[in-house]
């Protein structure tokens, strides 16, 4: 009794010893495996936000280590009964201890392996953090906007500027759905960028599309109203185009000769769009209308430049013919004050002689307009030329000081 007691208590030491050491095994393998896992999700965020990384070929190796550790743990831990019946105490100790310091070196590569890359890992998980939140994000919006879209009158619907929205918005879908499918995540957090400008746009229109009949309205309105103005001072070309002949040398008006009837025919253009916008209008198409509005809009400028261009010829050489001096005054002064900035600078050397030359420009200029029939036309653009050479002057003269 004595001998088989002993034996059984002999026995069970040896139970507890294994059952001990299995117990410290299972402890490291689940610490190996939920640290192999999250460095893992860490690994594969930087290898989707940058194909390019060569972090997954050092992963790699580490993760082949934790395999081997993770099968010899398995096998170890397969069926403690059987094992206890098919190997001695101190073969099952030894196969645990093997398992034990292989996971050992599988948890000392990881921590190596962490340590080594800590910041790469957790700049990425930011940033992977980031891009999942704009996915998210996006596809929140999409449902909204979506149901915006269901609730929406059909009518406005058909209006080219939803219409266009809702097709980009369905393609900006597409794309972030295959970027994601494809685990590209830098690529996806672009396509959410993206979808979320393509759901902005789509609200944009959708709160617009209720006001753009009015809109359209008023823009017709406000084009007939601007079309028949012109309609009057479109007359008013052909007598200031006759003053100008009887009162200056016909230079000075032979580029306008042909306002009136250009001016007429930009305005009949204008007419036959702003007729067009009213039928598109009628038809429950106002974004069709505004567009041709918008068209005829410049017609009818081109008309009033037409108009205008005459007139104010007109008003400028009879300026001319009684003052000619003010244009010729304000030049000077223009002269003198960039002279004046080449003494105080002292780089009299380098400019003077170009300013010089301005003031015998500006003699031969003024000295034109003596003749009996001046041409005062030809006299302003010449000083206006002189003007604008100054202007260019004093710009290079503060620029090299600046530079230097």
């Amino acid at each position: 009794m004595a001998s088989r007691w002993f034996r059984r208590s002999r026995r069970g030491v040896g139970e507890d010893q294994i059952a001990a050491a299995r117990a410290a095994l299972t402890a490291t393998f689940m610490d190996l495996e939920d640290r192999q896992s999250a460095i893992d999700v860490a690994v594969q965020d930087v290898i989707r936000l940058h194909p390019d990384s060569h972090l997954g070929r050092s992963w790699s190796a580490v993760r082949e280590t934790c395999y081997s550790a993770t099968a010899a743990y398995l096998e170890a831990a397969a069926d403690p009964d059987a094992a206890a019946r098919n190997s001695s105490e101190r073969g099952t100790l030894g196969m645990i201890g093997q398992a034990q310091q292989m996971l050992d070196g599988a948890v000392s590569a990881l921590t190596g392996f962490e340590e080594h890359h800590r910041d790469q890992l957790t700049a990425s998980a930011h940033e992977a953090a980031d891009v999942r939140r704009r996915i998210e994000a996006a596809t929140v919006g999409v449902h909204q906007v979506e149901r915006s879209i269901d609730s929406t009158d059909p009518a406005y619907l058909r209006y080219a500027s939803v219409a266009a929205a809702v097709t980009d918005l369905a393609a900006a879908r597409r794309v972030l759905a295959e970027e994601s499918l494809n685990g590209r995540l830098a690529a996806a957090g672009d396509a959410a960028d993206h979808l979320e400008t393509a759901l902005t746009r789509v609200r944009e229109v959708l709160a617009e599309a209720p006001k753009r009949m009015q809109q359209a309205h008023h823009a017709i309105v406000t084009a007939r109203t601007r079309l028949q103005a012109l309609e009057h001072r479109v007359d008013t070309i052909r007598p200031k185009l006759s003053a100008l002949l009887r009162e200056f040398p016909a230079a000075s008006s032979e580029d306008l000769v042909g306002n009136e009837p250009r001016a007429i025919d930009e305005i009949a253009v204008a007419r036959q769009l702003l007729d067009s916008a009213a039928t598109a209008e009628a038809q429950g198409r106002p974004e069709d209308a505004l567009d041709v509005t918008a068209e005829a809009r410049r017609h009818l400028a081109s008309a009033e430049e037409l108009i205008d261009i005459t007139r104010d010829r007109l008003d400028l050489l009879r300026r001319l013919r009684d003052d000619p001096g003010e244009q010729e005054r304000r030049v000077r002064f223009q002269l003198r004050d960039a002279q004046r900035l080449v003494v105080s600078l002292e780089l009299v050397d380098q400019w003077a002689t170009v300013l010089d030359a301005q003031t015998a420009r500006i003699d031969r200029i003024v000295a034109q307009i003596a003749s009996p029939r001046p041409d005062y036309l030809a006299y302003s653009r010449e000083l206006d030329h002189v003007s604008q050479f100054l202007t260019t002057t004093v710009a290079k003269i503060r620029a090299s000081v600046h530079d230097g």
